[in-house]
């Protein structure tokens, strides 16, 4: 049986976790079967939306 290709390589993985690492927010990093990467707050940060709100406003954009 043959290897098929990755639906998410491990740069991708690394472009990912380098995101969350920027914005400083506790997030996880949840990767699907058809290679979809989501990033999500994790459950600690998800009572204080309004927090992550503010944090994410000053970092408006992440480059992957």
């Amino acid at each position: 049986m043959s290897r098929s290709p990755a639906r998410a390589t491990q740069a991708d993985i690394a472009r990912a976790i380098r995101a969350v690492e920027q914005t400083g927010a506790r997030m996880e990093i949840e990767i699907a079967k058809d290679g979809t990467i989501r990033i999500i707050p994790s459950d600690s940060r998800r009572n204080s939306g309004e927090h992550i709100n503010r944090l994410l406003e000053s970092e408006r954009e992440i480059v992957l």
